[in-house]
């Protein structure tokens, strides 16, 4: 065999795992739904960087460096309102691929201005799934695109970005698991868990788990908190090789944002937001759509979606970014599903096995 042979054979390989059929345009279609759900209820405003002095501006390493100037709120308010009409039309699925690109490009702009005044956090998974997921045909199904025929509508499932999403969201955690082990999470002589847990007591107070965990001697629990942290969040980019791998360990993540919601009160609502993208939402046994309403959304889908993008927007406008997505309540139905899923996959683990070990008795007592 040839070295061109080989290469050839090995980049066959790679296609079929990388484009291997995971997701329906079912599955894509209703996850697109939920992502654009969820940003419309975490919509930030971003005028509050208008209000701050531009000596306090310090832009990461990107385009943001070029930045001499800090825009007026007028800006900012424009740029909400572009964000919330293509995210509408994102939702309704009308020119999903050119509407993914322009959600990502305004949230990029938003948070590039953001960033530069605080902390970079993954909030930028908000950016990352439609840029991802728009070569995927999220717009094949449950949209506006699907039921016209339009731009999305008529293209293929492509399941390698999905996959190359997969492994990105991966790596963001890796970036924050070698800093991790690098400041000595893994040291039995510090328990870091409880450093955060006593950091966020006294700036934000309490929660739930609080006490019992900075009360636990010996400190054994807090240190293996630290390894659990590390092997889950470092783990998930290999993780992505296999899909059902995948699911277990975003699932075990799930079960990490949980824990840090009951000792520190923070809720990564984008973070399971981006899990949902692995979901097969397709079964979820839904009702169809009555025809009339179809044929309503056919017709009148194109002027429809940026008229309630426009409404939207001067709703908030009017009353601020309502927020209605309760954290607590996020994370308490993903920990559930979470659960729900794992024990699933060791009772079929657990049949599994039973049956083999049935099917080899069976074959010992033919013989």
């Amino acid at each position: 065999m040839t070295i061109l042979q080989s290469r050839d054979r090995l980049l066959e390989r790679f296609d079929r795992w990388a484009d291997a059929p995971e997701f329906t345009a079912v599955d894509l279609g209703r996850f697109r739904i939920v992502y654009v759900l969820v940003a419309l209820s975490l919509m930030p405003t971003f005028t509050w960087v208008s209000t701050l002095p531009f000596s306090f501006f310090d832009a990461p390493s990107g385009p943001f460096q070029l930045v001499w100037a800090i825009p007026d709120a007028w800006f900012f308010v424009v740029l909400q309102g572009a964000l919330v009409v293509c995210l509408v039309c994102l939702g309704f699925g009308l020119l999903t691929r050119t509407m993914s690109v322009a959600v990502a490009v305004l949230f990029t702009i938003g948070f590039g201005y953001s960033y530069s005044f605080g902390k970079i956090d993954h909030s930028f998974l908000i950016i990352l799934v439609p840029v991802m997921l728009a070569w995927a045909g999220w717009g094949g199904a449950v949209s506006v695109d699907g039921l016209r025929g339009t731009e999305g509508g008529a293209v293929r499932v492509r399941n390698y970005p999905v996959r190359l999403l997969a492994v990105l969201i991966g790596f963001a955690f890796l970036t924050s698991t070698v800093p991790k082990i690098l400041a000595g999470w893994l040291s039995f002589q510090s328990q870091a868990t409880l450093g955060f847990i006593a950091r966020g007591t006294a700036t934000d107070g309490g929660w739930w788990l609080t006490d019992f965990l900075t009360g636990f001697q010996p400190h054994l629990l807090l240190e293996s908190l630290d390894w659990a942290t590390i092997v889950v969040e470092g783990g998930l980019v290999f993780a992505a090789l296999n899909w059902r791998a995948f699911r277990i360990w975003c699932a075990l993540l799930v079960g990490f944002h949980v824990g840090v919601a009951l000792t520190l009160g923070i809720f990564f609502i984008i973070n399971l937001m981006s899990y949902g993208a692995f979901v097969k939402w397709s079964a979820l046994r839904l009702p169809p759509l009555p025809l009339h309403l179809v044929v309503q959304l056919r017709r009148w889908g194109p002027l429809a979606a940026p008229l309630a993008g426009v409404v939207v927007w001067l709703l908030i406008l009017a009353f601020g970014s309502a927020r209605w997505l309760s954290g607590p309540g996020v994370v308490a139905l993903a920990g559930a599903v979470a659960a729900w899923y794992l024990v699933r996959r060791l009772v079929v683990l657990v049949r599994g096995r039973r049956g083999r070990t049935a099917a080899l008795a069976g074959s010992s007592a033919t013989r």
